[in-house]
């Protein structure tokens, strides 16, 4: 009985040893987990405090860095709204300036125009008139001094050379001094050279066969038209001495390279040259059925130098005025 005791006892210390042993064991194992866990936490917040720290140093010295740039950043923002309100401001005063000039300008031109059109409106007035102060052209008197013509273009007589606006004037009504010229001019030369480059570029040849003419050849040449025709037929084709445009120099009879005959009608240049010559400061000037104004027939030959403004109204797109139509000029033989 005692030993079943003894026995009894034995294992009850032995399990109650076990019993401590396991459960220092599990203390110590809880224990060093505990104290590693505190560990590694500690460790944690060491880094999390040196990340931070570091953190706040990167970003203190990003501010620094960036902090001049920002400065830079205003002053550059600054500096460019003064530019662009220098800009702006420069813009206003030229558009100011340009409005000023456009409105100045645009009230010259206006004062401009109203004082032309004043000034020409009185021009005109005091011209109308001063030509209605003028004796009406009598070709019964012809001698020098300022005349008003039927159309009311002045005509003025001195030293015996009639002239209109610079045009010299000679037909059967009024005669023209000897003295008045002795050969083409220049100018005349000059405009047949270019007229005649410029018909040869279509395969046709002109040449001058007559131009100037003085008192004593047209009277020969009139005098030998008289021995084959009477008086009146001849004066339709030629000019008494006196009273021919030959005498002026500013007239050409034009002919073909058909032996340097005259241009007739049916020759192309004939057609060409009326259709061309006032390009050149010619006129036709004795057109067909223009008879009743300058007492001669046509002459497809007969071409007088007026300069190129008159000879294009005188054109008159291809229906020819003849200078007695325009001026208001009579031409007829008073015996």
């Amino acid at each position: 009985m005692i030993n079943k005791n003894y026995k009894n006892k034995k294992l009850f210390f032995s399990l109650l040893m076990m019993l401590f042993i396991s459960t220092y064991t599990l203390q110590s194992l809880v224990l060093n987990d505990l104290l590693q866990a505190k560990e590694n936490t500690s460790q944690q917040e060491i880094q999390k405090n040196i990340d931070s720290s570091n953190h706040k140093n990167s970003q203190s010295s990003t501010a620094k860095e960036n902090k001049p740039k920002q400065n830079n950043i205003k002053e550059n923002n600054t500096s460019s709204t003064i530019d662009n309100k220098q800009t702006i401001e420069q813009t206003i005063e030229q558009t100011i300036e340009q409005r000023t000039e456009q409105t100045t300008k645009r009230r010259t031109e206006q004062t401009t125009a109203q004082r032309t059109a004043q000034t020409t409106e009185q021009t005109t007035k005091q011209t109308t008139e001063q030509i209605e102060n003028y004796p009406l052209f009598n070709p019964q008197n012809v001698r020098d001094g300022t005349y008003r013509t039927k159309n009311d273009f002045i005509l003025l007589i001195e030293n015996g050379i009639a002239s209109i606006d610079g045009i010299k004037i000679v037909n059967k009504s009024i005669p023209v001094s000897e003295t008045v010229a002795s050969s083409l001019s220049q100018e005349i030369e000059e405009a047949f050279i270019e007229m005649q480059s410029a018909i040869s570029k279509e395969g046709m040849y002109i040449k001058i066969v007559s131009g100037y003419r003085n008192f004593a050849t047209q009277e020969v040449l009139y005098a030998n038209y008289l021995a084959s025709d009477n008086k009146e037929n001849t004066e339709t084709y030629s000019a008494r001495p006196g009273h021919s445009e030959h005498h002026l120099g500013e007239a050409i009879d034009v002919g073909s390279d058909r032996d340097l005959s005259l241009i007739k009608p049916q020759y192309l240049q004939s057609k060409w040259l009326e259709e061309n010559c006032y390009k050149y400061g010619f006129i036709l000037r004795y057109p067909e059925n223009k008879k009743e104004y300058t007492g001669f027939i046509c002459e497809p030959w007969h071409f007088r130098y007026v300069g190129k403004d008159l000879a294009k109204i005188l054109y008159n797109n291809g229906d020819w005025i003849t200078l007695e139509e325009y001026y208001g000029l009579p031409s007829e033989y008073l015996e």
